[in-house]
């Protein structure tokens, strides 16, 4: 990856469209809001060109057994979430500044203006590759409801 490209995919605006639609497919299959964490572990793997690419065909794939499929999601996935850290709070403090998220008192996170992020998206094509896949890859994980196995399965321990 060149410098240029790295910057653009960790520019906060970007992260910020990436997070929201996280939330947006997560919150949209879940019986609970997404944790707080969730997006620092899901972000990761849509920036992840190789892990981007073999995501399921559908949001009604089950987590597990895309995992399953694909072992290699895993395969450095710790240090990809520790190394975008600060990226990612970046953005999360942006969408919160913006009142596009809210956080209630369990830490869980609720779109609150899904119109501007749509607008956005709508208006930036070239993004829609990795904002379908972050809503597809949060509406998956929404279905799942089982965080502390999901954690598991990806071999992340908070």
């Amino acid at each position: 990856m060149q410098n240029n490209e790295i910057s653009e995919l960790l520019n906060p605006a970007f992260c910020a469209l990436l997070y929201s639609s996280i939330v947006d497919g997560y919150n949209s299959k879940a019986l609970k809001k997404i944790p707080l964490y969730l997006p620092y572990i899901l972000i990761p793997i849509i920036l992840h060109k190789e892990s981007r690419l073999v995501l399921p065909k559908t949001a009604a794939s089950k987590f597990h057994l895309w995992l399953q499929n694909e072992p290699q999601i895993v395969v450095g996935l710790t240090e990809r979430v520790n190394s975008l850290e600060p990226y990612i709070s970046k953005s999360s403090l942006l969408l919160r500044g913006q009142g596009i998220i809210d956080l209630d008192e369990d830490f869980r996170v609720s779109l609150i203006d899904n119109k501007k992020i749509n607008k956005m998206i709508k208006n930036a094509e070239y993004i829609s590759e990795y904002t379908f896949a972050a809503k597809k890859l949060g509406a998956i994980c929404g279905r799942f409801n089982c965080e502390s196995t999901m954690l598991a399965l990806l071999g992340i321990k908070l």
